[in-house]
Protein backbone atom coordinates (compact mmCIF):
# COMPACT_ATOMS: atom_id res chain seq x y z
CA UNK A 1 0.00 0.00 0.00
CA UNK A 2 2.96 2.35 0.79
CA UNK A 3 4.45 1.73 -2.92
CA UNK A 4 0.94 2.34 -4.39
CA UNK A 5 0.81 5.77 -2.43
CA UNK A 6 4.01 6.84 -3.36
CA UNK A 7 3.18 6.11 -7.12
CA UNK A 8 0.03 8.26 -6.81
CA UNK A 9 1.70 11.03 -4.96
CA UNK A 10 4.70 11.31 -7.51
CA UNK A 11 1.81 11.24 -10.49
CA UNK A 12 0.25 13.88 -8.64
CA UNK A 13 3.06 16.42 -8.32
CA UNK A 14 4.11 15.52 -12.08
CA UNK A 15 0.20 16.78 -13.04
CA UNK A 16 0.21 19.83 -11.31
CA UNK A 17 3.61 20.66 -12.44
CA UNK A 18 2.81 20.07 -15.51
CA UNK A 19 -0.32 22.34 -15.57
CA UNK A 20 1.44 24.90 -13.62
CA UNK A 21 3.95 25.23 -16.51
CA UNK A 22 1.19 24.97 -19.16
CA UNK A 23 -0.75 28.13 -17.45
CA UNK A 24 2.69 29.98 -17.27
CA UNK A 25 3.06 29.67 -21.32
CA UNK A 26 -0.87 29.98 -22.07
CA UNK A 27 -3.39 32.51 -20.16
CA UNK A 28 -6.70 30.77 -21.83
CA UNK A 29 -7.35 28.15 -19.13
CA UNK A 30 -9.89 25.30 -19.54
CA UNK A 31 -11.13 22.57 -17.79
CA UNK A 32 -9.75 20.23 -19.60
CA UNK A 33 -6.68 20.62 -18.53
CA UNK A 34 -6.99 21.11 -15.27
CA UNK A 35 -5.08 18.16 -13.15
CA UNK A 36 -8.08 15.72 -11.61
CA UNK A 37 -5.64 14.69 -8.77
CA UNK A 38 -7.00 14.16 -5.33
CA UNK A 39 -4.74 15.08 -1.71
CA UNK A 40 -5.02 12.86 1.54
CA UNK A 41 -5.55 16.02 3.88
CA UNK A 42 -8.78 15.36 5.34
CA UNK A 43 -10.61 15.85 8.62
CA UNK A 44 -14.31 14.60 9.91
CA UNK A 45 -16.15 17.02 11.84
CA UNK A 46 -20.10 17.56 13.01
CA UNK A 47 -21.99 20.46 11.97
CA UNK A 48 -25.69 20.88 13.07
CA UNK A 49 -25.80 17.46 12.91
CA UNK A 50 -24.71 16.21 10.33
CA UNK A 51 -21.04 14.27 8.94
CA UNK A 52 -18.89 17.20 7.00
CA UNK A 53 -15.89 15.73 5.61
CA UNK A 54 -13.28 18.98 5.30
CA UNK A 55 -10.46 18.09 2.74
CA UNK A 56 -7.85 19.16 0.15
CA UNK A 57 -9.11 18.83 -3.62
CA UNK A 58 -8.20 18.94 -7.16
CA UNK A 59 -8.79 22.57 -9.26
CA UNK A 60 -11.46 20.83 -11.14
CA UNK A 61 -13.47 19.89 -8.11
CA UNK A 62 -14.06 23.47 -7.39
CA UNK A 63 -15.37 24.82 -11.03
CA UNK A 64 -19.07 23.69 -10.40
CA UNK A 65 -19.63 25.57 -7.32
CA UNK A 66 -17.71 28.45 -8.19
CA UNK A 67 -19.25 28.75 -11.38
CA UNK A 68 -23.11 28.17 -9.83
CA UNK A 69 -22.76 30.54 -6.82
CA UNK A 70 -20.36 33.09 -7.56
CA UNK A 71 -21.06 34.03 -11.29
CA UNK A 72 -23.55 31.89 -12.54
CA UNK A 73 -24.38 34.61 -15.28
CA UNK A 74 -20.64 34.20 -16.80
CA UNK A 75 -19.63 31.51 -19.14
CA UNK A 76 -17.64 28.36 -16.78
CA UNK A 77 -13.91 29.24 -17.97
CA UNK A 78 -14.66 32.81 -16.81
CA UNK A 79 -14.24 30.94 -13.13
CA UNK A 80 -11.33 29.45 -14.10
CA UNK A 81 -7.71 30.92 -12.44
CA UNK A 82 -4.34 30.57 -14.44
CA UNK A 83 -2.74 30.22 -11.00
CA UNK A 84 -5.21 27.38 -10.34
CA UNK A 85 -1.96 24.71 -10.81
CA UNK A 86 0.02 26.35 -8.03
CA UNK A 87 -2.68 26.59 -5.53
CA UNK A 88 -3.83 24.50 -2.69
CA UNK A 89 -8.07 23.82 -3.24
CA UNK A 90 -10.24 22.53 -0.73
CA UNK A 91 -13.75 21.20 -0.57
CA UNK A 92 -16.24 20.11 1.89
CA UNK A 93 -18.37 16.98 1.85
CA UNK A 94 -22.11 15.56 2.49
CA UNK A 95 -22.68 12.16 2.32
CA UNK A 96 -18.92 11.32 0.93
CA UNK A 97 -17.83 12.32 -1.79
CA UNK A 98 -19.97 11.06 -4.51
CA UNK A 99 -22.17 13.55 -4.32
CA UNK A 100 -19.35 16.86 -4.86
CA UNK A 101 -18.70 19.30 -2.93
CA UNK A 102 -20.87 21.94 -0.89
CA UNK A 103 -18.49 24.29 -0.09
CA UNK A 104 -15.04 25.27 -2.14
CA UNK A 105 -12.11 27.83 -1.01
CA UNK A 106 -8.82 28.23 -3.60
CA UNK A 107 -5.52 29.18 -1.71
CA UNK A 108 -2.57 30.88 -3.54
CA UNK A 109 0.53 32.29 -1.70
CA UNK A 110 0.59 36.28 -2.53
CA UNK A 111 1.48 38.76 -0.45
CA UNK A 112 -0.56 41.33 1.06
CA UNK A 113 -1.69 44.34 -0.81
CA UNK A 114 0.43 46.58 -1.67
CA UNK A 115 3.50 43.69 -1.31
CA UNK A 116 5.55 42.31 -3.85
CA UNK A 117 7.69 39.67 -2.08
CA UNK A 118 5.51 36.70 -1.54
CA UNK A 119 8.61 35.18 0.93
CA UNK A 120 9.63 37.57 3.17
CA UNK A 121 8.06 38.41 6.86
CA UNK A 122 4.76 38.97 5.52
CA UNK A 123 4.14 35.82 4.01
CA UNK A 124 0.69 35.59 2.69
CA UNK A 125 -1.86 33.29 1.43
CA UNK A 126 -4.69 34.88 -0.73
CA UNK A 127 -7.70 32.82 -1.12
CA UNK A 128 -9.90 33.25 -3.86
CA UNK A 129 -13.49 31.59 -5.44
CA UNK A 130 -14.69 30.98 -1.85
CA UNK A 131 -18.34 29.13 -2.55
CA UNK A 132 -21.22 27.64 -0.55
CA UNK A 133 -24.01 25.61 -2.04
CA UNK A 134 -27.40 27.99 -1.20
CA UNK A 135 -29.19 25.22 0.38
CA UNK A 136 -25.82 24.92 2.87
CA UNK A 137 -25.64 28.38 3.81
CA UNK A 138 -26.16 29.39 7.44
CA UNK A 139 -25.18 26.31 9.07
CA UNK A 140 -21.11 26.87 9.74
CA UNK A 141 -20.31 24.59 6.85
CA UNK A 142 -18.23 27.40 5.08
CA UNK A 143 -16.93 29.01 8.49
CA UNK A 144 -15.13 25.17 9.50
CA UNK A 145 -13.95 25.20 5.73
CA UNK A 146 -12.32 28.51 5.45
CA UNK A 147 -10.37 27.03 9.23
CA UNK A 148 -9.30 24.03 8.42
CA UNK A 149 -8.10 25.30 5.01
CA UNK A 150 -6.14 28.14 6.61
CA UNK A 151 -4.75 25.83 8.88
CA UNK A 152 -3.47 22.84 6.44
CA UNK A 153 -2.24 26.49 4.36
CA UNK A 154 -0.38 27.99 7.65
CA UNK A 155 1.12 24.34 8.17
CA UNK A 156 2.49 23.90 4.09
CA UNK A 157 3.00 27.58 3.56
CA UNK A 158 4.56 29.09 7.04
CA UNK A 159 2.02 32.03 5.86
CA UNK A 160 1.49 34.64 8.61
CA UNK A 161 -1.48 36.34 7.12
CA UNK A 162 -4.63 35.22 4.87
CA UNK A 163 -6.64 37.53 2.33
CA UNK A 164 -9.39 37.85 -0.03
CA UNK A 165 -11.42 40.19 -2.06
CA UNK A 166 -14.45 40.20 0.35
CA UNK A 167 -17.69 41.32 -1.81
CA UNK A 168 -19.33 44.14 0.34
CA UNK A 169 -22.03 41.83 0.70
CA UNK A 170 -20.18 39.57 2.91
CA UNK A 171 -17.80 42.04 4.94
CA UNK A 172 -19.89 41.33 8.21
CA UNK A 173 -19.25 37.60 7.67
CA UNK A 174 -15.79 38.17 7.16
CA UNK A 175 -15.44 40.68 10.14
CA UNK A 176 -17.29 38.20 12.98
CA UNK A 177 -14.47 35.52 11.55
CA UNK A 178 -11.84 37.49 12.73
CA UNK A 179 -10.86 39.45 9.44
CA UNK A 180 -10.28 43.16 9.09
CA UNK A 181 -10.14 45.85 5.90
CA UNK A 182 -6.64 46.08 4.54
CA UNK A 183 -5.39 49.67 3.70
CA UNK A 184 -8.65 51.62 3.79
CA UNK A 185 -11.17 52.85 6.21
CA UNK A 186 -14.28 51.93 4.03
CA UNK A 187 -13.59 54.32 0.84
CA UNK A 188 -10.75 51.68 -0.86
CA UNK A 189 -14.25 49.40 -2.46
CA UNK A 190 -13.61 48.59 -6.01
CA UNK A 191 -16.10 46.93 -8.55
CA UNK A 192 -15.61 43.40 -10.34
CA UNK A 193 -18.29 43.46 -13.45
CA UNK A 194 -21.27 45.03 -11.51
CA UNK A 195 -20.28 43.82 -7.91
CA UNK A 196 -18.44 45.97 -5.08
CA UNK A 197 -15.42 44.50 -3.28
CA UNK A 198 -12.94 45.22 -0.84
CA UNK A 199 -9.78 43.81 0.94
CA UNK A 200 -9.92 42.02 3.47
CA UNK A 201 -7.07 39.96 5.54
CA UNK A 202 -6.06 38.15 9.33
CA UNK A 203 -3.43 37.42 10.90
CA UNK A 204 -2.81 33.41 11.23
Amino acid sequence: MQVIALELLKVTRHRVAEYFLLSKQDQQVTLDSYPASIHPSQMEIEVSGRKVILRQIAAADTVHLRHSVLWPDKPESFVLIPEDGSGLHFGAFLNGDGDGPVSVISFFKEGLPGEQDTSGPQLAGRFRKFATAPECQGQGIGSKLLSFATSQVKAMWGVKWVWCDARVSAMDWYVKRGMHELGGDGNARFFKEHIPYLKMGMEV
